[in-house]
């Protein structure tokens, strides 16, 4: 397959015509909650597995979104779990070049899933 520079298994390029107002427009929709049968130990919407091809290797890219009034890359409606992770030792020290306003103590904390299963909380300044 030569000269072939790009290639996909799914693709959605919608084309919208007509006038009016779109309240919500979503590209892929993926819906496993509503599944009768045999009892599920795992349930994926959307699994992408390990590439084995390519030397730069995304398992999933979310383009950067602009031109609207508020863009946002990626939204998630709970915790993200992360199946690598490292442990580590000091205090932080928020220095001169720090962009946040408040630095006495975090702003939220931000909750995950490590890789052993515990949650673990990042700290977020404002």
């Amino acid at each position: 397959m030569s000269g072939i520079n790009s290639t996909s298994g799914l693709t959605v390029s919608p084309t919208f015509n007509g006038s009016g107002t779109i309240t919500q427009y979503v590209g892929i929709y993926v819906d496993v909650g509503s599944l009768s049968g045999p009892t599920l130990t795992t349930a994926y919407g959307i699994r992408v597995d390990a590439l084995a091809i390519g030397s730069t290797r995304v398992g999933l890219n979310v383009a950067a979104q602009s031109g609207g009034s508020t863009n946002i890359c990626a939204q998630f409606g709970g915790p993200i779990k992360l199946l690598t992770d490292s442990t580590g030792a000091g205090t932080p020290l928020l220095g001169a070049n720090c962009p946040a306003s408040t630095l006495t103590a975090p702003y939220k904390w931000l909750t995950f899933i490590s890789s052993d299963g515990s949650t673990v909380y990042v700290p977020a300044w404002k």
